[in-house]
């Protein structure tokens, strides 16, 4: 070998050692990363988020906008551990179907609710998708994606040529589907949920308040008719052996008397307070509290634990518009991820008499400031669903109560 061929080696080695020597630095002593920077952003979504002291709005250009900015602010999926497991799929114009696919939002599945539409996926919700990289439900075979409800083939294609596992639930009804959720939920858990929360299939928006609560704890509910148990219904129902805690939303004028007879068939049968109309039902929810023995094994017996029981200051809520049921819904993750927050109804330029008496029952006094607690909103949404000025008094309500002589 001559020295001039030794001297380019010689050459070809230092430039290459040098070139490793500089990207070493780069990374040890300059590189900086930004581990919370979203992957993925959606064009023409980008908007300024109204943050008051007590309440802090989610809102996108459109409804498909808000649902990411939702599923931003629970999942930043920067690491493995802030990632979803799946994505709950669900047709846009299918209420009922995104009431009862809330409680699928809760372990062991961890997903949040995303919109398709029956012939196709939108391409906000696929980017979406693509920028939560959901990790698969271990006890599912690592599927990813679960779609509710009747949708046309092009659906699932879509998602089979992006390579995305799914499951795909559905039923010959409403009532029917309720009972698919509710066997698959088993299978993954290893029993049915004791508590079950019923509302009327002819007003679907009193199930609202249960969307908040059933992705929280994963309970049990299900839709029946006002005069009438469906026999789906009966037939998860009987799932309890009789062993069942029934929590009715409404009141006699949604579920008769004569209908909450037959339920107490499958069980002991409560109905929630304050069930006049969808505001104060979601009062009475968000105040309601029910605890006792529950039926068990010696070995393995736990306590009756339902509802939130908020009765003082110290909590966060869900402000949503309920005429705007999609993005009211998709906002229950919240209720899963974060501060774990109920859902109260308000309208657009206004605060109901029944939301505004109980935010002054539970609103913070003033102590010594190491032991003050604080409560606070999401505001769900943008103007259009609940507007500025009705933000800024939710807020007043939900700021603590200073002393006069602190206040002169």
């Amino acid at each position: 070998m001559t020295n001039e061929i030794l001297r380019k080696i010689y050459r070809v080695v230092l430039t290459i050692a040098l070139i490793l020597l500089a990207v070493a630095i780069y990374f040890l002593f300059i590189y900086k990363p930004y581990y919370h920077r979203s992957k993925t952003i959606l064009k023409g979504n980008s908007i300024e988020q109204k943050v008051t002291s007590n309440t802090v709005r989610i809102q996108g250009k459109t409804l498909y906008g808000t649902t990411v900015a939702i599923t931003q602010v629970a999942y930043p999926s920067s690491f493995k551990y802030n990632r979803p497991n799946a994505v709950i799929l669900v047709r846009d114009d299918k209420m009922k179907d995104a009431m009862l696919a809330a409680r699928i939002s809760h372990e062991p599945i961890n997903a949040p609710i995303l919109y398709t539409k029956k012939e196709h996926v939108p391409e906000e919700t696929l980017k979406e998708i693509d920028r939560l990289k959901p990790e698969g439900i271990f006890l599912d075979g690592n599927t990813k994606i679960i779609v509710i409800g009747n949708v046309d083939a092009s659906v699932l294609k879509t998602l089979d040529n992006r390579k995305l596992k799914y499951r795909h639930i559905n039923g010959d009804n409403v009532f029917a589907l309720s009972l698919n959720i509710d066997n698959y939920l088993a299978a993954l858990n290893g029993d049915h949920r004791d508590a079950v929360i019923i509302t009327s299939i002819e007003n679907p928006q009193y199930a609202l308040p249960q969307a908040a609560w059933s992705s929280h704890s994963g309970d049990g509910f299900f839709f029946i008719q006002k005069d009438k148990i469906p026999k789906e219904v009966e037939k998860a129902l009987k799932n309890r052996h009789g062993k069942a805690y029934i929590y009715i939303l409404g009141g006699q004028e949604l579920i008769l008397n004569s209908t909450e007879k037959q339920l107490s068939k499958y069980g002991h049968v409560q109905r929630i307070p304050l069930g006049n109309d969808v505001y104060s039902t979601s009062v009475g929810f968000a105040s309601y509290k029910d605890l006792g023995k529950n039926f068990a094994w010696w070995i393995g017996k736990r306590p009756r634990d339902f509802g939130w029981g908020i009765s003082e200051p110290g909590h966060n809520f869900i402000f949503v518009n309920p005429k705007q049921w999609q993005i009211a819904v998709t906002s229950t993750v919240l209720s899963h991820k974060g501060k774990h927050a109920p859902i109260l109804l308000v309208q657009e330029n206004e605060i109901p008499d029944v939301v505004k008496n109980y935010l002054q029952v539970i609103k913070p006094a003033y102590n010594s400031p190491q032991e003050h607690v604080y409560n606070s909103g999401w505001i769900i949404g943008s103007e259009d669903a609940i507007s500025n000025l009705t933000q800024t008094k939710i807020d007043e309500l939900l700021e603590i109560s200073m002393p006069s002589f602190q206040m002169k």
